[in-house]
């Protein structure tokens, strides 16, 4: 479904950008129900039947007058370029979390911490939460327990991990909030058990954890030195990963836990003599 009701005030717009990365597409969300709109991200701009459907959801009555940007990433932000001009108010503003690692978008207002953005209903705060992006924010409505999550979690599946401490921190910062419906970046809308949702994200990166240790306590692996490249512990941690794009993902999650494991002591690593770096468990 490209367009769909959330709620009477908040409507589920697809970017119309399916693949391996995205799911069905980057969800974009319209807020309120007056003249003046909010719209938080805006697909990759690649796709000008987006833009009809955003004429749809909208009505003939109303315009965009407030972009929200969750994070950098090209499928959430490319369409600010090809947005039309007749689906906004000439006094719409942008805002998006400014980060020194991030490049800056021009024109786009910062987006602090606990900020309030308005609809004629509902209250929105902002929510830094790092960790996907260094960037990343979600959007919570605390009288009615709904957070828009960006990529911090998904609807269905597992997100691509930028930095795995501030990520864990952030999962336990939505979990406090106890939120009740999830509007994700991709995938289907949370409805039910939202809190059991994000506690499973943490599961899963313990269980990640888990597995990989298990892989660098086998001796066994092809020369029998104890030694995993990160391309080699992937294969055997994500067996059913065959497309390129989802295992360089993979691989990245893998690198990510295999370094939070060196800084808590727990293994170690070596330059190989093809230059690949390959890690083994510290015995005891």
């Amino acid at each position: 479904m490209s367009i769909e009701r959330v709620a009477c005030d908040i409507i589920r717009v697809l970017g119309l950008n399916p693949g391996p990365m995205t799911l069905q597409g980057t969800n974009t969300y319209i807020l309120g129900t007056g003249a003046r709109r909010i719209l938080v991200d805006t697909g990759d701009g690649q796709h000008p039947a987006y833009h009809g459907l955003l004429a749809t959801a909208l009505g003939p009555n109303s315009r965009i007058s407030q972009i929200l940007l969750t994070h950098w990433h090209h499928d959430h932000t490319g369409g600010l370029a090809t947005l039309p001009e007749s689906l906004l108010t000439l006094d719409h503003t942008v805002h998006k979390r400014q980060h020194p690692y991030i490049a800056a978008l021009r024109g786009s207002k910062d987006i602090k911490d606990g900020e309030l953005f308005a609809t004629e209903h509902r209250q929105w705060r902002a929510v830094l939460t790092p960790g996907h992006t260094p960037d990343h924010v979600a959007f919570f409505d605390a009288e009615n327990a709904v957070l828009i999550t960006g990529d911090l979690v998904l609807g269905q599946g597992t997100t691509i991990v930028g930095d795995l401490a501030p990520y864990m921190r952030s999962l336990q910062r939505v979990i406090d909030l106890e939120p009740r419906i999830l509007l994700p970046g991709h995938g289907p809308v949370v409805t039910a058990n939202a809190v059991k949702h994000v506690e499973e994200y943490v599961s899963h990166r313990r269980m990640r954890e888990k597995q990989i240790l298990e892989v660098l306590a086998d001796t066994s692996n092809e020369d029998g030195s104890g030694w995993w490249t990160v391309e080699e512990i992937t294969a055997v941690v994500y067996p059913l990963v065959k497309d390129p794009r989802v295992f360089r993902a993979a691989s990245n999650n893998v690198k990510l836990h295999l370094y939070k494991l060196k800084d808590d002591g727990r293994i170690t690593c070596e330059d190989s003599a093809g230059g690949a770096v390959r890690w083994a468990i510290i015995a005891c």
